[in-house]
């Protein structure tokens, strides 16, 4: 009796191992299932993580822009908001872009550089009508605020030394209202890099509108 019992305990039932396991078609399918859904999940998760990026760069934007102008009205003297124009060395291949800004009082910096973050920028492109994303970086639209060389003695780390980089600014003044002509808002773009050199604004973008004659700024985004 003993020997039967454990000849039964040691044999393996064949039924029980054929349910137990996949087939390799089997296999296949639930792979293949799960790249569909990764399909739709990554571009919808960057999406968002691409937003997210705007609106901490925007937001944070717009603080600079309201201390200038605070700061302009406190001091009772001209603050001038400037804009980097580089090619960033850590990202190699990439055009120029608006990668920065910081505050100017009498023609000393005031503020450390702030950097947007990774592959954001300032849009200076325009629409296929020939409307700026950006006007204030544009040097037909701020004439005498566009391409300027950089200051002397100024360095920026991740600046490319060729091109030269450039800046582009415009002032707040100390009744708060700005430099800038009257006769229009003016804009400041922000979109993922990777974007910046289309004709067609993106499903992603963060604008900031500024009034000029009192120096409000908005947001306005999709």
């Amino acid at each position: 009796m003993e020997r039967q019992h454990f000849a039964m305990s040691s044999s393996t039932d064949p039924a029980r191992t054929s349910l137990a396991a996949f087939s390799l078609v089997e296999l296949m399918v639930v792979v293949a299932i799960i790249a569909i859904i990764a399909g739709f999940v990554v571009p919808a998760t960057t999406d968002v993580v691409q937003s997210s990026r705007l609106s901490n760069c925007a937001v944070n934007l717009m603080n600079q822009l309201n201390a200038a102008r605070m700061l302009a009205i406190r001091m009772n003297q001209p603050v001038e908001m400037h804009f980097y124009q580089y090619a960033d060395t850590e990202d190699p291949g990439q055009t120029p872009a608006y990668h920065g800004c910081d505050m100017w009082v009498n023609g000393i910096r005031y503020s450390t550089m702030t950097t947007f973050e990774t592959g954001v920028v300032l849009s200076a492109m325009k629409d296929a009508s020939g409307q700026s994303w950006s006007s204030i970086l544009d040097p037909s639209v701020n004439t005498l605020g566009t391409n300027q060389p950089l200051p002397t003695g100024i360095k920026i780390g991740r600046a490319a030394s060729s091109p030269a980089p450039t800046y582009s600014y415009f002032q707040f003044r100390p009744d708060g209202s700005t430099n800038l002509s009257g006769s229009q808002q003016w804009t400041l773009t922000l979109l993922m890099e990777k974007d910046s050199a289309r004709t067609v604004l993106p499903s992603n973008f963060v604008s900031i509108v500024l009034d000029p004659l009192t120096g409000g700024v908005r947001m306005l985004s999709p």
